[in-house]
């Protein structure tokens, strides 16, 4: 099941959004999209999950990496991420990530001494002080040298990449949602 979507289609959607849209999720299921912090959590919290990250830079070289457990908190938590890794292709870059809280630009829970890291990067994502990785950055037509685009900083440092995918499969059965009570994406 794809989670994150970001690649190069003539709409960019904008990452830059509240800590509502993230909650809920945003954009199209077809084209670039975020499912929701609460989904996240819930799926999360019924299953053991495996998340699988892909990557595609500007010169369409691809690489990839999956965690052998995946957990997001409640929003009580600020959506917590867990993880722990497993394999792949990609240099080390999200476990910097774990056990920090999701941070937007209408709410800040990073651990940075400065200005928050939502707001200088215009994504919300699990931001420490600030990150390692961060792949709800804005979306560049071509490779830039620019902390702000999406980044795996132990790839390929600033240089932002053409496509990230993240993905989440049950490591047994995948268990029902209790509550099927889904607002559409374009309701938000």
């Amino acid at each position: 099941m794809v989670i994150q979507n970001r690649n190069s289609f003539e709409y960019q959607e904008n990452f830059n959004k509240s800590w509502y849209q993230y909650k809920h999720g945003f954009g199209d299921l077809r084209r670039e999209f975020w499912f929701g912090n609460d989904y996240l959590h819930r799926l999360s919290n019924q299953n053991d999950l495996i998340l699988r990250i892909e990557l595609e830079s500007f010169d369409n070289e691809t690489k990839w990496a999956e965690y052998e457990s995946f957990k997001v908190a409640s929003e009580y938590e600020n959506y917590r991420l867990t993880l722990e890794r497993s394999s792949g292709t990609l240099p080390e870059g999200l476990l910097y990530h774990n056990n920090i809280k999701f941070s937007t630009y209408d709410k800040k829970n990073d651990n940075s001494p400065n200005s928050p890291c939502a707001v200088d990067y215009q994504s919300g994502w699990w931001f420490d002080n600030c990150f390692v990785a961060n792949l709800n950055g804005f979306h560049y037509k071509k490779s830039t040298n620019n902390k702000k685009g999406i980044i795996w900083l132990s790839w390929l440092e600033y240089e932002s990449l053409k496509a990230a995918k993240m993905m989440i499969k049950p490591k047994q059965d995948l268990k029902q949602f209790q509550d099927l009570s889904f607002k559409p994406y374009n309701a938000l």
